[in-house]
């Protein structure tokens, strides 16, 4: 387990707030029981959701975000701040659902 459940489902609640849909929305994509175990997934679903709608400001205005958590979440030894995470991609999401 790399998040716990209860942040799992943080992280469901965040991508749905910005796909605007239910649990296992988006061909059952959205799903804490998957980000439980893959959270970068979130991150990966909600950048994808900006850049298919045009709403990014320049072509790697995340990599940086992505970068960080992949290696994170990839790295065995690697202490991921969970809510830190969530938090920051919550913050992500607000800026273009308000």
């Amino acid at each position: 387990m790399v998040i716990n459940h209860n942040q799992a489902v943080d992280l469901e609640h965040v991508v749905r707030k910005m796909y605007k849909c239910d649990r296992c929305g988006v061909s059952g994509l959205v799903n804490s029981d998957e980000f439980e175990s893959n959270p970068i997934e979130a991150a990966k679903l909600v950048v994808a959701y900006i850049y298919a709608n045009g709403l990014n400001d320049v072509d790697d205005q995340y990599t940086s975000f992505l970068s960080k958590y992949s290696v994170k979440f990839s790295a065995a030894e690697n202490i991921v701040d969970a809510e830190e995470y969530i938090d920051e991609l919550l913050e992500i999401v607000d800026t273009y659902c308000k």
